[in-house]
């Protein structure tokens, strides 16, 4: 079993909720076979960085976002880029909200997360262990 970590995919997405159904097909293309227990964890998790970003990480439909996924045996990472220099933070929502819960999803999804800063922007990952 290897532990180098391959990259898989790389796509950059206009920040517009319609393309969310584009990213997931393409995180869904590059996991293979040994990834299918984990393929709807990670799709999902990224799924909401990918809306956060939209959402939080976007000033105009004109932005555009990043979406890399890369593996090994034993991990996925995926990582979500955007163009703002804010980082996310967990909110605890109560049980009429109808938003902010994407991180605690992540949080509860996968094996870790976090931020990389870049300028401008960063990147939110995750990984989530086969």
């Amino acid at each position: 079993m290897s532990s180098v970590m391959t990259a898989a995919a790389t796509g950059v997405f206009p920040a517009v909720d319609q393309h969310a159904s584009d990213v997931r097909r393409m995180l869904l293309a590059a996991l293979d076979a040994r990834h299918a227990p984990i393929a709807d964890d990670a799709v999902l998790a990224a799924h909401e960085l990918f809306a956060n970003a939209v959402l939080h990480g976007s000033q105009s439909p004109h932005d555009t976002i990043t979406v890399t996924i890369e593996h090994s045996d034993t991990v996925v990472w995926i990582g979500i880029k955007d163009h703002s220099p804010c980082l996310p933070r967990p909110r605890f929502s109560g049980p009429q909200d109808t938003n902010g819960r994407g991180l605690c999803l992540v949080e509860a999804l996968s094996n870790g997360w976090g931020v990389i800063p870049h300028r401008p922007g960063k990147t939110v990952w995750f990984t989530i262990h086969t």
